[in-house]
């Protein structure tokens, strides 16, 4: 967790129709290579996988009205449009930063990152009250593009 940026829970397409809700961190570059770690539970005990991120990482923003994002080929979708934003930019933030080759961020750096999520994190939190939840209109949308996702995210949108 020394180089955590954003922790959180996501759910996770995992195939053939399930979907896991791991606790998720995302790791600041080293070298080359920032990683996602995800874990049973937010305690960080069992450890589930991993996904690398490099310069060549697939993230991609799925349309607007869901929470879905997609890293590696992986679907994840988060409570709120904001929350998806937030880890989005926080995936792509990191994404420059490797397709720079920026050296490996400073503890006082990892602080500033922190303090800027942080801040970024409680305006989800604001906005968690106002905000639905993924509506199945939405995810159908995602049903063209990958019909795995859909079963897994529309069983937590109802």
């Amino acid at each position: 967790t020394a180089r955590r940026l954003l922790a959180g829970y996501l759910l996770r397409d995992e195939g053939r129709g399930m979907v896991s809700v791991p606790y998720c961190e995302l790791h600041a570059h080293e070298g080359e290579i920032a990683t996602l770690v995800f874990y049973e539970r937010e305690s960080c005990q069992r450890l589930l996988g991993r996904v690398y991120v490099t310069a060549a990482t697939l993230i991609s923003h799925l349309p607007d009205k869901t929470n879905c994002f997609q890293v590696d080929g992986a679907y994840y979708c988060a409570r709120t449009q904001p929350e998806k934003e937030l880890w989005y930019r926080a995936l792509n933030n990191i994404q420059v930063k490797l397709l720079n080759c920026a050296p490996m961020p400073t503890r006082s750096q990892l602080k500033h990152w922190r303090r800027s999520v942080a801040e970024c994190a409680a305006k989800v939190e604001e906005s968690r009250a106002s905000s639905s939840p993924p509506r199945v209109s939405d995810i159908k949308a995602i049903r063209s593009r990958n019909g795995t996702l859909v079963g897994a995210a529309a069983a937590a949108a109802t």
